[in-house]
């Protein structure tokens, strides 16, 4: 299916609730069903009792809230990566040989996780974590302007224009657009100002917020890193009474938030994402 197909998401006469066709999948995936019912939809057990009923009744009440659209960003929209992005601006605050020293200490986890013995999220949230503390002290300006020299010198430079394109055709359509994403909220909020300067129409960007004291970053993430269970939580939260038409990710992680959408789309997906996308029959887009 092309992806620019999915913009119109075209209504059929009548639309049968989508969490009944998911209960089949409660065992095979039970950790994003477990962040559904903390989102307050139907938990698995009632969905799969309830399944052939639901399935012969329109719902005409959820399928006529408006609709908005949500991309991941990192993997999705861009082949850039932000620890590299970030690396950059954190030697120039804190000096080459501290981040290099900063980098070095993590060389081991790299390793274990490339050998398949580590949490690759694990891995991913604590470097992030080690990020956000070169950038303490400073101002939130100061942060600000690095995470848009970041974005210019490493995201949007590399950023998939096919996703893109699709996300054009939202915009187009008046279908408001979040970018979500686990990378620090500032980062997230550059390249959706960036996209909006290409596309003419706002783009609103959803990202793991830092902690910041008088108008300083503590060096601390405030809450939880935004991956997995937590953006599709956030995600929700935010959307309040607009229904997730089209979503977009790359990585198993991203399967919750997916799960939300009418629409859910695989873009180039790793492992994981790719046998769920596979078994669930979502379109899947790798060139």
């Amino acid at each position: 299916m092309a992806l620019a197909s999915l913009a119109a998401t075209p209504e059929p006469a009548t639309k049968t609730c989508q969490d009944s066709l998911r209960a089949p999948c409660r065992e095979r995936y039970p950790s994003p069903y477990r962040a559904l019912t903390r989102l307050g939809l139907p938990s698995s057990d009632t969905m799969r009792s309830t399944s052939s009923t639901l399935a012969d009744v329109p719902c005409r009440a959820w399928y006529d809230r408006r609709v908005a659209v949500v991309s991941d960003l990192e993997g999705t929209l861009t082949t850039g990566e932000t620890w590299r992005a970030l690396g950059r601006e954190a030697a120039l605050r804190i000096g080459r040989g501290r981040y290099l020293a900063f980098a070095a200490r993590r060389l081991p986890g790299m390793a274990w996780v490339m050998a398949g013995r580590g949490s690759k999220r694990a891995f991913q949230d604590a470097w992030l974590e080690g990020l956000a503390r070169c950038f303490a002290g400073a101002d939130e300006a100061e942060f600000e302007a690095a995470a848009v020299r970041a974005v210019d010198a490493e995201l949007w430079p590399k950023r998939r224009h096919d996703v893109i394109a699709a996300l054009r055709v939202h915009l187009a359509s008046g279908e408001p657009l979040v970018i979500a994403s686990g990378s620090l909220e500032p980062l997230v909020t550059a390249f959706a100002r960036r996209l909006g300067e290409a596309t003419g129409r706002p783009v609103q960007a959803l990202g793991t917020p830092l902690e910041v004291a008088g108008g300083r970053l503590t060096g601390r993430i405030a809450g939880r890193i935004s991956t997995g269970d937590v953006k599709a939580q956030r995600v929700h939260e935010l959307l309040g009474s607009e229904r997730l038409a089209v979503a977009y990710g790359d990585t198993g992680a991203d399967v919750p938030l997916l799960l939300l959408a009418d629409a859910p789309v695989a873009v180039y997906p790793d492992e994981a994402l790719r046998r769920t996308a596979s078994e669930l029959g979502w379109t899947v887009l790798d060139g």
